[in-house]
């Protein structure tokens, strides 16, 4: 059975420049759940993950979880401080077992000013970032909650588009993902496994076929076909 685990990095690169900081701290074996901070919290350091998977998400009134982002190997996150924020927007904890580095704001401003190319590849890595929440806002407002896993899971299996591929991620974690409640996510699962789209493990769902995916995965108007606007650069659960 093949497993999918993140596969990709950043594709600004600019992860690995800051991990070679002397001021880096490096941290490894963090197991799942680990919580590296919190909403709130001063924006103090810069975080890159190198191995492993991790999330940003809040959490709200009565138990409501909505996840920002799945972090990708290479990839930087917690980067408040870097655009003037002082606060953490949002909480970041481990999902799978990940090895990570922190480099104080300070020196990360630093060794950014000190190379303005820095800051352009940092803009392309938020504009890609901006591009995903877009994609999955119109998704939210045009789709049924069915339809939006189809394309989360076909997008997220881009680049291993064979069948029998496992997604690690838990029924929590991708109800946040599509705006939808955990009872309605699991709803759609089965329907999806039903229809042999899908198989539901612990943790995890392996996809059965990518076909029947893409005939429940909807249309948007702006689509040239149903899955046009998928965005390449999101987190990519394959083979480890």
């Amino acid at each position: 059975m093949k497993t999918n685990g993140i596969l990709k990095g950043s594709a600004s690169g600019i992860g690995a420049e800051l991990v070679g900081l002397d001021e880096a701290v490096h941290l490894g074996n963090l197991g799942r759940g680990a919580e590296l901070y919190s909403a709130g919290e001063p924006a103090e350091r810069v975080y890159i993950l190198r191995a492993g998977s991790a999330k940003t998400s809040v959490h709200g009134p009565g138990g409501k979880h909505c996840l920002f982002q799945i972090i990708e190997p290479g990839e930087i996150f917690g980067e408040e401080g870097l655009l003037g924020g002082r606060r953490r927007a949002a909480s970041a904890e481990v999902l799978e077992t990940a090895s990570i580095s922190m480099v104080p704001t300070r020196a990360a401003l630093r060794y950014a000013d000190s190379r303005p190319e820095f800051w352009t590849r940092f803009a392309d890595l938020l504009q890609q970032r901006v591009r995903r929440l877009e994609e999955q806002l119109q998704w939210v407002s045009f789709l049924e909650v069915e339809q939006r896993i189809a394309r989360l899971l076909l997008r997220w299996t881009r680049d291993n588009p064979s069948d029998g591929v496992e997604l690690r991620l838990s029924q929590k974690d991708l109800a946040g993902l599509i705006g939808a409640t955990r009872e309605t996510t699991s709803s759609a699962l089965n329907r999806l496994q039903r229809d042999g789209c899908i198989e539901i493990r612990r943790r995890c769902v392996a996809v059965r076929s990518h076909a029947r995916l893409r005939a429940h995965a909807g249309a948007l108007a702006q689509d040239h076909s149903p899955l046009q606007a998928v965005e390449p650069a999101f987190a990519q659960f394959a083979g480890r």
